[in-house]
């Protein structure tokens, strides 16, 4: 388990992030996608930030019918476990997710939320 979500769940059940935990992830992502203009360096930054936070190796695909075609994240990371679609088109690929599947979830629909706010800048 990793130092970030060691921490925000010291002294609590398992049962999710919470309005306060996920308040302090929205902010987390949002910095993270913040720092860069380029669409490639934001997702780049969320990738780093999925393995530095949580352990979580992935890369992000741009969409074109039914090839998934790397775009953004961990060029040497090569057996992903899961294939997540953010967007029409991207979608995530990601190895395992050591948080409960709540968590998972609610890291998987805010990412959602800020791909599609960008695709439509």
């Amino acid at each position: 388990m990793n130092t970030f979500y060691s921490l925000s769940h010291q002294g609590k059940d398992r049962g999710g992030l919470g309005l306060t935990k996920m308040s302090e992830l929205t902010e987390l992502l949002t910095a993270a996608f913040a720092q860069h203009r380029n669409l490639r360096a934001q997702l780049d930054a969320i990738v780093d930030l999925l393995f530095e936070h949580w352990g979580i190796q992935s890369y992000i695909c741009e969409i074109k019918g039914p090839r998934w075609s790397f775009f953004a994240g961990m060029r040497d990371f090569v057996t992903p476990l899961q294939r997540i679609k953010l967007s029409e088109r991207f979608g995530l690929q990601a190895g395992p997710v050591n948080l409960p599947d709540e968590d998972w979830q609610q890291i998987v629909q805010l990412l959602r939320e800020l791909v599609t706010e960008r695709q439509e800048d």
